[in-house]
């Protein structure tokens, strides 16, 4: 068996259940969420598969029409963090971004999540905004990486 990570689009069934491993989220959601907040809308779904077990996943989606894919949540089951799927996720949204004409890619993520913010900075995504929150750790932090 090969310990290659696939990348496979439009299997919201397996991000679904991946979603549920990621400890960081406080709640799992569900197809009708992903349904009433993408909607019609240009969307990607990506799942990371190792082995034939899925163990990551991305959901972009046209936000606001405006030229920039919104990265809404991404995430990686912690048993197989380290292994370079989150990576591979994100390398492939921003070819197939380009592809689609997107100039940039827009997240946000929050000042509890370190990781994150240091695997933004160090593929080059930039900061843009903070919305404060009362405990300052919860604070969402706006990023955008131009393609």
């Amino acid at each position: 068996m090969t310990n290659k990570i696939i990348i496979k689009e439009n299997q919201l069934a397996d991000a679904l259940i991946v979603h549920k491993t990621v400890t960081e989220f406080n709640l799992p959601f569900d197809e009708k969420e992903f349904n009433e907040r993408v909607g019609q809308k240009n969307n990607l779904v990506l799942v990371a598969y190792l082995n034939s077990q899925p163990i990551g996943f991305v959901i972009s989606y046209d936000f606001q029409n405006n030229g920039s894919i919104y990265c809404w949540l991404a995430g990686v089951d912690p048993k197989y963090r380290k292994h370079g799927a989150h990576k591979l996720m994100m390398d492939y949204l921003e070819i197939w971004s380009k592809q689609q004409g997107y100039k940039n890619i827009c997240l946000k993520t929050r000042n509890t999540r370190r990781n994150m913010l240091a695997y933004l900075v160090k593929y080059g995504y930039n900061f843009t905004g903070v919305k404060n929150q009362p405990q300052i750790e919860e604070n969402r932090i706006f990023l955008e990486k131009k393609l």
